[in-house]
């Protein structure tokens, strides 16, 4: 695994979960794509780091609750970064203790 890759995904993700949080009140047409982008994140990030597709929304789907993420400002660049790196860290985590496999 390339940590570096799975830490990009891992920002990318976050980035497009932010963008759908600060746009779903402008209805379903609005966050089609992004939500068909996120997916596509979640899949190529549970291949890339040989994690379970289903397993992992359990952290995927609270990453408020999971990593302290902030949905209701903005992230900074070094915010998002950090965020990633504490989501990367969990996953890799979880799945070593075989949570995620």
């Amino acid at each position: 695994m390339d940590r570096t890759h799975a830490l990009n995904l891992c920002e990318e993700y976050l980035h497009t979960v932010w963008c759908i949080e600060s746009m779903k009140d402008g209805g379903a047409v609005a966050l089609y794509g992004l939500e068909q982008h996120r997916i596509t994140l979640h899949d190529y990030l549970c291949d890339v780091l040989e994690i379970d597709h289903v397993k992992s929304k359990d952290i995927l789907s609270y990453l408020d609750e999971k990593i302290g993420f902030d949905f209701s400002k903005m992230p900074s660049k070094s915010e998002l970064r950090n965020y990633a790196e504490k989501l990367l860290n969990l996953l890799l985590e979880e799945k070593e203790k075989g949570n995620l496999n």
